[in-house]
């Protein structure tokens, strides 16, 4: 999964935007006096607070923890009211490589203005929580701070009700499988997401008509929750949908509530799922919808784990067949490639489910002619197997082994996996595994426990290369 990603989250508020970016751009130490959350700033290099040169260190509390960081200016956009916000060092380097606030102040026609914070990251790793608890410590924050700002009146306003959320996540599976599963096959998702109970048609008999509303059961924040939904929009073109949502638990906090989803190809393979959540409170004592932020991100990682399995699974198959996936990784394709070249008896000392694996023929374990026996867990039950390499493409640092004997022979008629390793423009490569295969009769399964094998194997083994 990538580790990359960006969160953006707009706050109506009532003071001017001119107001909220004179503060920001001209008086950034008054922050701490008007945010309950924020516990103190000072300089920590500089003597100009709003010099990029400047380092300002900060204390503040995030779920419940007071934390430290230091930041500075990276960028001032004033004809668009926008600054851009570097954060490092404290708390902030222990889970993020990167990690930057970009603020925007946008005018409202019929006054106040809104408040656009958007908080771009990337974890150092899988293990690291994408930074929810920064949405909601900005909308606290905002909320105090335009208080101060029209403490003149404020006792005679209600802070704007309506706010949106957005999120971005990368994905391995393509954009149009993922488009694909939303538009036509929506009543899959309660098959492929561990925090979605169940889903049922509540009127209508087409799950993708307009006029027909989903009864769905899910879990947020540890609570099971009931809401229903209808289609509101589709547009094939930008493969977005937006989903209306209301009844159940949904009415008690929220009189607007919509999903809008949005699957954009990467040009590097896979794709970016862009999550929208539009709201309307029914009070200032409702929080903003923050646990859905966290819901959509594991929701996400879910399906996209399952979506080949799922999708292969919803159509008709010939007994051959082909799997596809593609892992980020650290390592670089060189490192990577020569290992699978060069140095394939390492293996078994690297991945956690190759139990082992030695000569079965043959001298030189790269040879085409060479024989290798593996033992190995798939589906949590030790295999056996013989491989032996059919071609190497060093060019494109693609690799095609031919798998056999052992339990392959009594599942399959043919079985390959292809190795490719490329280079990413950004550091790192991108492992892409294809197995082709041809099941001896329909009885048997495509080989979907291969997916994840490949995919844990491919974890193990980079973090071993990293070190190395």
């Amino acid at each position: 999964m990538t580790l990359a990603g960006k969160i953006t989250t707009e706050i109506g508020v009532h003071a001017t935007a001119a107001k909220w970016f004179n503060l920001f751009a001209k008086q950034l130490h008054n922050v701490q006096n008007l945010a309950e959350r924020v516990h103190g700033t000072k300089l920590h290099r500089g003597q100009d607070w709003h010099h990029p040169e400047s380092i300002k260190q900060w204390t503040y509390v995030i779920d419940g923890k007071v934390t430290t960081c230091q930041e500075s200016i990276e960028s001032i956009d004033e004809a668009n009211k926008t600054i851009t916000y570097k954060l490092f060092n404290g708390d902030i380097d222990q889970h993020f490589k990167v990690f930057k606030f970009i603020f925007q102040a946008i005018d409202k026609n019929s006054g106040g203005a809104i408040i656009k914070w958007t908080i771009e990251y990337e974890r150092v790793s899988e293990d690291v929580d994408p930074p929810y608890g920064y949405v909601e410590y900005l909308h606290k924050s905002t909320r105090d701070i335009d208080a101060h700002l029209l403490k003149a009146y404020s006792s005679l306003i209600i802070m704007t009700l309506a706010g949106k959320i957005t999120t971005e996540i990368g994905v391995h599976a393509t954009a149009a499988k993922w488009f694909n599963l939303f538009a036509k096959q929506l009543h899959h998702v309660q098959n492929l997401a561990e925090r979605v109970h169940g889903t049922k048609l509540h009127r209508g008999q087409d799950w993708h008509h307009p006029e027909s509303i989903k009864q769905w059961t899910y879990v947020i924040d540890g609570k099971v929750t009931t809401c229903q939904e209808s289609i509101e929009s589709v547009d094939e073109a930008n493969k977005t949908i937006t989903f209306k949502v209301f009844n159940g638990d949904i009415d008690h906090q929220f009189k607007v509530f919509k999903f809008i989803f949005q699957a954009i190809d990467k040009n590097s393979g896979g794709a970016i799922i862009k999550w929208t959540i539009e709201y309307e409170r029914v009070s200032e004592d409702v929080d903003p919808p923050y646990g859905y932020i966290e819901y959509l991100h594991k929701s996400t990682r879910d399906i996209d784990a399952h979506l080949l399995k799922a999708y292969s699974s919803l159509i008709i198959m010939t007994l051959a067949g082909k799997i596809t996936t593609e892992i980020g990784v650290h390592a670089t394709a060189e490192k990577w490639f020569n290992l699978f070249a060069k140095q394939l008896h390492h293996v078994q000392n690297l991945a956690e489910r190759v139990h082992g694996t030695k000569l079965h023929h043959g001298e030189d374990w790269h040879h085409p002619e060479s024989i290798k026996h593996w033992t190995y867990v798939i589906d949590g039950k030790v295999t056996t197997c013989l491989e032996s390499i059919e071609s190497v493409d060093e060019a494109n640092k693609t690799i095609t082994f031919k798998v056999f004997d052992g339990d392959i022979d009594q599942h399959f008629k043919v079985f390959k996996i292809i190795f490719q390793a490329i280079d990413k423009n950004n550091g790192g490569a991108i492992l892409k595994w294809t197995i082709e295969y041809e099941r001896v009769s329909e009885e048997v399964d495509p080989p979907y426990g291969y997916v994840e094998y490949l995919h844990k194997f491919t974890r193990d083994i980079d973090a071993h290369l990293l070190k190395a």
